[in-house]
């Protein structure tokens, strides 16, 4: 059966692989598009797949898929048909009946803050791995390896600092872009400009830093304003 998402994220993996997730306009279920596996090619094919778009396609959740990553989703790519984009103001509207407050209400409390300052949370664990966030702050910085991360004060007031910025379209520019060659950081700093709003939050697959238990990472994978460059 068809059903028709707004696609919210569009994520850069290791390798060629890409995350693309949304909600399900009819059950308001946060959902991964996960089998196949997505990937860069897809996502340029014909007018390309981007935040925002609304698609109808058949997908059904993973059978005895595994927390927290209980959103992927088994979906036919040949079924995939594009609507009209929805509108910046109609998104907002869509996102605010579930947003969540704070992270920890949304993903409860982290098991480890690594050296960069971000958070893991243990997989086998938790409800979800996919939430939108009520921000009243937000900053963005470049770390010491010269990668976008984000700071962050959620709206009930915790920080969260060395946050991952993920989205592909900001990633692809940083070295594919004529434009952002010489102000890649300004550009995106210009375009996703946020006091008080809405952010889209998942949990990485699980993976370990150097002599510890693999974790799932915090990780920003969009911002929600209008785009325009990005």
């Amino acid at each position: 059966m068809k059903r028709r998402l707004l696609l919210l994220d569009v994520t850069a993996m290791a390798d060629s692989s890409v995350c693309i997730a949304g909600i399900d306009l009819s059950s308001g279920d946060n959902v991964r598009l996960s089998e196949p596996q997505p990937t860069l090619a897809f996502t340029r094919l014909g007018p390309g797949i981007h935040p925002y778009d609304v698609i109808d396609l058949d997908y059904t959740f993973v059978r005895g898929r595994g927390a927290p990553h209980l959103e992927d989703a088994v979906w036919l790519p040949r079924s995939l048909k594009r609507r009209a984009a929805m509108s910046i103001d109609d998104i907002r509207r869509t996102l605010s009946a579930t947003a969540f407050a704070s992270i920890i209400s949304a993903f409860d409390e982290p098991n480890m803050r690594a050296s960069n300052d971000n958070h893991g949370w243990a997989p086998g664990s938790g409800m979800r791995s996919l939430a939108t966030i009520r921000v009243g702050e937000l900053q963005m910085h470049v770390d010491a390896s010269m990668r976008l991360r984000l700071s962050l004060r959620d709206a009930a007031g915790s920080r969260w600092e060395g946050v991952p910025f993920q989205d592909l379209s900001v990633r692809v520019h940083e070295s594919g872009c004529d434009a952002c060659r010489s102000a890649y950081v300004a550009s995106v700093r210009a375009e996703f400009r946020i006091g008080a709003g809405l952010i889209r939050v998942g949990l990485t697959r699980p993976f370990a830093q150097e002599g510890a238990e693999p974790l799932c990472w915090l990780q920003v994978t969009n911002i929600i304003v209008p785009r325009a460059h990005f």
